[in-house]
């Protein structure tokens, strides 16, 4: 299943990462961001239309930062759940794609080879954050509106699950920076 009936998920991603984060494997990590807080949730509001019964996000700063801002601009509860954390990247995590690739070839191989199926060492594959965040969406309430500032990882889980297309369409698809798409 996808999410209950009627369900409505509006989902943005937070901000560009850093510059000194570009290159890095970061999902988990707690990085610094192009924009502060307020000006991403400014961008992510001025996007949005209709209303929403909550605003969601990942624990990560990035996210939850902005989300905590649009949901007191909105008069709603901002709910955080870990189900919305990027996807693991295990012993990759925190590392420079350039160290990964000379340290680890074969495990960087053979990741990019089966990471529908399996995750890097130690971290998750795109079947379970998929997985991970239908758990989250299937627990909404049928007929009520969403609104999740998350990561890409999440937001093209969400596209999979909702829309019935393939991981490698998702990757396909852009998930832009800070700008509400419905799922």
């Amino acid at each position: 299943m996808s999410s209950p009936p009627g369900t409505t998920i509006v989902a943005a991603r937070h901000a560009a990462v850093a510059g000194e984060w570009r290159g890095r494997c970061y999902g988990r990590t707690d990085v610094t961001v192009e924009v502060q807080a307020e000006e991403a949730a400014r961008l992510v509001q001025e996007g949005l239309s209709g209303a929403f019964d909550a605003v969601w996000s990942s624990p990560l700063a990035r996210c939850h930062g902005p989300a905590r801002i649009v949901a007191d601009a909105l008069g709603l509860e901002h709910r955080v759940d870990v189900r919305l954390q990027e996807l693991d990247h295990g012993g990759f995590e925190g590392r420079s794609w350039d160290e990964i690739h000379a340290a680890e070839p074969e495990a960087l191989a053979r990741w990019g080879e089966r990471w529908i199926e399996e995750g890097p060492p130690g971290g998750e594959s795109a079947v379970a954050l998929e997985r991970r965040v239908a758990a989250w969406a299937d627990e909404l309430a049928p007929g009520t509106r969403h609104l999740v500032i998350a990561h890409a990882g999440p937001v093209r889980a969400l596209r999979v699950r909702r829309s019935g297309i393939s991981w490698d369409e998702a990757m396909a698809l852009e998930v832009p920076h800070l700008i509400p798409v419905e799922l």
